[in-house]
């Protein structure tokens, strides 16, 4: 009969043919639940745990078996804690402790505090900005945020007690919630993550379900919480099993029960096991390049209201780095708040009062089977754009997030408008073949950017696609000889040539009288000025589409236009172009001007 550990090797062996060798130690032992120690031996990987001290958490009795601390998690008694309080001195002898209280028993409490401190409420319902105002009638006990209310660990008279985790404090806390069931055995996946983490002092909550472990240490840069959920069934009750990690404002719920093995010390946590763990969760930050961190470094904003526009995606960046996801929220994703920091989302029900989805100062994060996370431009996105919570924050790219940029501008948040450098865009333009042509769109841009083009000369024409921007043939010619300067291919110069042949030959082109025009162009290729090959300027052009095509210049289509050039190049001149019926051509007092 195979014992536990060979059959943990096969289970860990058959993962590894079906999924590759370069995965973690957490995931593999959560997928498969095998003994993170022997999945680290397949591995041929180290869990690393940090020194801990020979302090003994059962004292001198040793009703635990045990003479001293685990070294390793596998070597901790998760179905054996203390029933006896204790707790490191560390923490003890921090002010950051208050006792427990209200409806839920779980509140922090100071039961000798003032009822009406000066400090900010934590409750959204309270009627008034501060604890202090005359219409605040919330008890001041409660607040938290009220620094006067702490107290040293073994001061605070009565136990559960809570300790005010922030980000002033040197700590990760990590609170495993249902990874505990009624025999004391620990979810797989959740002593996994510990075996990544190191060892440090480790609790059960109020409700036996719950543990708790406090690391020194920090979470990595752009990241104050992060919370998902372990496994799609659940290990004890009927709330899936789920992981929480905090280095900001946070209320632990103390029972001081302490687990048989956990040292009665404060470990540090393994950063790099950290960051695996973060990762396989999906839960760590995208990370900017070295390139892009040298670009912001330092970077001073030259927009920053709504009322600015920019080329320079930073000042946007920087924008939404300023915004408040609460506020955000409030306008966006929140139908409503079920407490300080968890909302009621718009894709749940009205009565959901349920806590899988909170917003903190840059992000919402839904744990839920839903998932989704993201900051105010996938909030805006969701509510405005129609996409979905569960496609975030990947469905908000490109084209998508400009949009829900734009939109976080018109419910008046403070974001300058991203405009493209059009110079930028023509210098980007690379022609695969002759008939690749730099975009009009960019054409019509530079003009108006290096004022080559005034308004009055940037036209709306309309072509199959609808209607589009463009420029009077003048203006049209001088932007593009002006790129070709700059060493910018454009795509467009055997059109510009072929036009400019009339200009070269001084025909005088007058946009105000398309008749006059064409009977001029006709002219200068009868006299032999101008090729027989040479495009006509579009404003010549103009009485062949109304007259032939019945169509009005300002709305005819490339293709139209074209089929006029056609017409244009088999009139046999300007004898030919008058005796045509359907063609109004200019008369001689009008090609002499």
């Amino acid at each position: 009969m195979s014992s536990p550990e060979h059959e943990d090797r096969a289970r860990v062996t058959n993962w590894i043919e079906a999924h590759g060798d370069d995965a973690s130690v957490a995931r593999v032992a959560g997928e498969t639940g095998a003994d993170p120690a022997v999945v680290a031996d397949v591995l041929d990987k180290t869990i690393e745990e940090p020194d801990v001290s020979p302090s003994d958490p059962q004292g001198d009795d040793g009703e635990s078996g045990e003479d001293r601390p685990a070294e390793t998690w596998s070597d901790v008694d998760f179905t054996n804690p203390l029933e006896d309080p204790t707790r490191p001195d560390e923490l003890l002898e921090r002010v950051r402790w208050m006792g427990a209280g209200g409806a839920s028993g779980k509140q922090p409490f100071a039961r000798w505090g003032a009822r009406n401190p000066d400090t900010d409420c934590n409750t959204r319902s309270c009627p008034a900005d501060r604890a202090d105002d005359p219409e605040c009638d919330c008890d001041g006990r409660y607040k938290w945020g009220a620094s006067e209310h702490y107290r040293a660990g073994d001061d605070v008279p009565a136990e559960p007690m809570t300790f005010i985790f922030g980000d002033d404090l040197p700590y990760v806390f990590v609170d495993g919630d249902d990874v505990r069931d009624d025999a004391g055995e620990l979810h797989p996946r959740f002593r996994a993550i510990l075996s990544e983490l190191g060892v440090s002092w480790t609790e059960v909550s109020t409700s036996g379900a719950g543990v708790h472990v406090v690391f020194r240490g920090e979470l990595p840069a752009g990241l104050s919480e992060a919370k998902w959920t372990i496994d799609d069934e659940a290990w004890t009750g009927d709330e899936l099993p789920a992981v929480e990690l905090y280095s900001n404002r946070h209320v632990m719920l103390s029972t001081g029960r302490t687990v048989a093995g956990s040292p009665l010390t404060v470990g540090h946590v393994d950063a790099d096991g950290l960051e695996s763990v973060l990762d396989d969760a999906g839960e760590l930050p995208d990370r900017p390049s070295a390139e892009d961190d040298n670009q912001l470094e330092g970077y001073e904003p030259t927009a920053t209201t709504a009322d600015e526009t920019t080329t320079d995606v930073r000042d946007v960046m920087r924008a939404l780095d300023s915004l408040n996801a609460r506020r955000v929220a409030d306008k966006t994703i929140a139908s409503g708040w079920v407490d300080d920091r968890h909302i009621r989302p718009i894709w749940a029900s009205a009565s959901y009062q349920g806590t899988a989805v909170f917003v903190d100062r840059d992000k919402f994060v839904d744990v839920g089977q839903n998932g989704g996370r993201g900051g105010p431009a996938v909030m805006a996105a969701i509510s405005e754009l129609g996409v979905s919570n569960k496609q975030t924050p990947e469905a908000v790219r490109g084209e998508t997030w400009v949009r829900a940029v734009d939109e976080l501008r018109e419910m008046g948040f403070d974001v300058p408008q991203l405009v493209r450098d059009p110079l930028e865009v023509a210098l980007e333009h690379e022609p695969d073949s002759d008939d690749d042509q730099l975009p009009l769109w960019c054409v019509v841009n530079v003009g108006q950017h290096t004022e080559l083009a005034s308004d009055d000369e940037i036209v709306t024409r309309s072509g199959d696609d609808g209607e589009y921007e463009s420029l009077t043939p003048e203006a049209y010619q001088r932007v593009i000889q002006h790129l070709e300067s700059e060493g910018i291919t454009t795509g467009r110069v055997d059109h510009l040539e072929m036009t400019n042949a009339y200009l070269e030959a001084g025909v005088g082109v007058d946009t105000d009288d398309p008749s006059a025009a064409l009977a001029r162009c006709l002219r200068a290729r009868d006299d032999g000025r101008v090729s027989e090959l040479s495009d006509a300027p579009n404003v010549a052009l103009a009485p062949i589409v109304e007259g032939v095509f019945g169509v009005d210049m300002s709305d005819a289509s490339e293709g139209t236009i074209s089929a006029a050039q056609d017409i244009y190049r088999a009139l046999d001149g300007l004898a030919d172009a008058r005796d045509d019926p359907d063609i109004d051509v200019g008369g001689p007092e009008e090609v002499d001007r």
